[in-house]
């Protein structure tokens, strides 16, 4: 008779991992170099344990930052480079190659966002504060360029991109200020308010609502006429076309209810550059 409960099972511990090691050599051809960065994040996507090696010091400079090439965690440092490879004042060629490489940077981690959850917010957000650190702690700088630049973001990221900036953009021009505040502390995140209803990623209908709303409250009064501003300065035919009768009235009626006089100038430019008896019949 054989009692089960009597015996004693060996099990024999578990084999080591079989590993692989897999050596690549690449040949980059000289038109190639400006997307070495885009490639070998590639590479290092694979896997947390792949290395490489720069056996050219040519890929330094046309690709700077090759060797922080970002993995799948950290994109910061590549998408830093190439923000900062955009001249101040940049021309069509220079635009395009920047706006593609952003694209390539972005399509190149698509694949491996799509396999981890939440991967593709992680990407939308490390790029967002990389692309606020960047854009908006330049003063002096026009940032229209750079906000043109999320038409060339793939989706679904552009779309994120998208409400992400614009609700850091309103985060920071909402807070309360006094009436005679700095204004040129407010022009960049104005600009590119007014940027994103020029591309129409912001309708104009909502953008006048907001602006008005703000305009009514003292302690936001001063950004909201940078707004006002910057966007009849870009874009007022799109105020003009796009906008309903109503909203332009209110606005008219929100201008003339103003008195402070450091908004006189303000109040005097929109006026001339919008046709009031024209648009509203006044």
């Amino acid at each position: 008779f054989f009692d089960a409960t009597q015996c004693v099972v060996l099990v024999p511990p578990p084999l080591p991992p079989r590993t692989m090691r897999i050596t690549s050599y690449v040949e980059v051809s000289e038109d190639e170099l400006p997307h070495a960065s885009e490639f070998l994040a590639v590479l290092k996507s694979f896997s947390t344990e792949t290395q490489t090696r720069i056996h050219s010091e040519e890929i330094l400079k046309v690709a700077p930052g090759v060797l922080d090439a970002p993995t799948a965690h950290s994109h910061s440092q590549g998408f830093r480079n190439v923000l900062l490879s955009l001249d101040a004042h940049p021309d069509t060629g220079n635009w395009n190659t920047t706006a593609a490489r952003l694209k390539a940077m972005f399509d190149a981690r698509a694949r491996l966002a799509a396999t981890v959850p939440g991967a593709d917010q992680v990407l939308v957000n490390e790029f967002l504060d990389t692309f606020c650190g960047v854009v908006f702690g330049m003063p002096g700088t026009s940032v229209a360029p750079y906000v043109f630049m999320f038409t060339h973001i793939p989706e679904p990221y552009q779309t994120k991109a998208r409400d992400l900036l614009l609700k850091r953009i309103l985060h920071f021009l909402t807070l309360p200020r006094p009436l005679d505040c700095l204004r040129s502390d407010l022009f960049n995140h104005a600009e590119a308010f007014s940027t994103l209803v020029q591309m129409d990623f912001v309708s104009a209908t909502g953008a006048l609502t907001t602006i008005n709303t703000l305009l009514a409250r003292p302690d936001n009064r001063c950004a909201a006429f940078t707004m006002l501003g910057k966007t009849v300065e870009l874009c007022v035919d799109a105020l003009l076309q796009k906008c309903d009768h109503a909203s332009l009235r209110q606005l008219k009626l929100t201008l003339d209810s103003i008195r402070e006089p450091q908004f006189e100038y303000d109040i005097n430019y929109i006026n001339e550059n919008i046709n009031w008896r024209m648009i509203i019949g006044e």
